[in-house]
């Protein structure tokens, strides 16, 4: 992957412009989202399962 910048900020070219549409339509980068989005969702699920056995261990005591 070839990836060029031009100084000039004002006017950027067509081939920067494709470069970056390139880079955002990337099934890497849409993997990388679904692979941080799950992980989330499995350590939400691993609290609350702890929470959950913690609350129930405070209930057991009583």
């Amino acid at each position: 992957m070839h990836i060029t910048y031009q100084s000039d900020e004002l006017e950027p070219s067509m081939n920067n412009k494709q470069t970056f549409l390139f880079l955002v339509g990337f099934p890497v980068i849409k993997i990388l989202v679904f692979i941080a989005f799950g992980f989330l969702l499995l350590l939400g699920f691993v609290l609350l399962k702890q929470l959950q056995a913690g609350i129930t261990e405070k209930n057991k005591d009583h």
